[in-house]
């Protein structure tokens, strides 16, 4: 081979070596941040930041430090969680996409993950919350957030203790109360409050002394046509949870 040729491919090689070292830096410069003792503190780690990726996605705010529409790099990437998430700028149709996808993502982590989440609850249920506070959420959004909490208070039983601390139980039985306007959340969020009370007696107290919750609950038990296709009557299942298995009331 010719030495011009030689140095050439020498000189290729080393501009390959020297890229590939600077992609290992960075690389290595991410996982710097994480506790790599063993797996499960780095899982746990990973979890952590795709928590608080998917919270500002909630929120409706681009990552910390980012621009509206700048990917997050790597394994970072919310995207990992939650599908291709397009992140477009405030106001957008693809920022109301993110955010349900993000609310979706949020549930299913918790779901997956389990008590591992514990360290990031609080902010995870109280940015869920504004999502049933926020007066300009649709019924959709609503639904989706109603999901994610059973997710998150079946995933660890501390979460329903902090949802009850937090109004999070009486923010679900209004969306009960409310079924008139928003039966399909009113469904869900049936569910969520069995899945709330299963393991907390505090839960349980706090729905028995609410007056008209019975009566509600009664009048959805017996809407045979609002539970068609569904797996259960879930109103039926809470009322009997609350009251025990006498007849509901017409």
């Amino acid at each position: 081979m010719p030495k011009k040729t030689v140095r050439c491919s020498l000189a290729c090689d080393a501009d390959q070596l020297k890229a590939k070292r600077a992609q290992y830096q960075s690389i290595l410069s991410d996982l710097a941040q994480l506790d790599t003792d063993n797996d499960a503190s780095r899982v746990l780690n990973y979890n952590k930041r795709e928590v608080l990726q998917l919270l500002e996605q909630i929120r409706g705010a681009a990552p910390a430090g980012r621009g509206a529409d700048t990917p997050v790099p790597g394994w970072l990437n919310v995207e990992t969680m939650v599908g291709a998430v397009a992140t477009g700028r405030p106001g957008g149709r693809a920022v109301g996409r993110a955010r349900d996808e993000a609310i979706t993502g949020l549930g299913h982590l918790f779901y997956m993950a389990g008590a591992q989440m514990t360290s990031v609850l609080d902010e995870s249920l109280e940015a869920l919350l504004s999502v049933l506070r926020d007066a300009e959420s649709g019924e959709p959004r609503r639904v989706l957030a109603i999901k994610a909490l059973g997710e998150v208070c079946w995933s660890c039983a501390p979460a329903q203790a902090r949802l009850l601390a937090k109004g999070g139980v009486q923010a679900l039985v209004e969306c009960v109360h409310n079924y008139r306007q928003q039966a399909w959340a009113a469904r869900w969020a049936c569910h969520t409050l069995a899945v709330a009370l299963a393991d907390n007696a505090d839960v349980w107290r706090h729905l028995r002394q609410l007056e008209t919750l019975e009566a509600t609950l009664s009048h959805l038990a017996l809407d045979e046509p609002l539970w068609t296709n569904w797996d259960n009557n879930h109103a039926s299942i809470l009322h009997r949870l609350l009251y025990g298995p006498r007849t509901v009331r017409q």
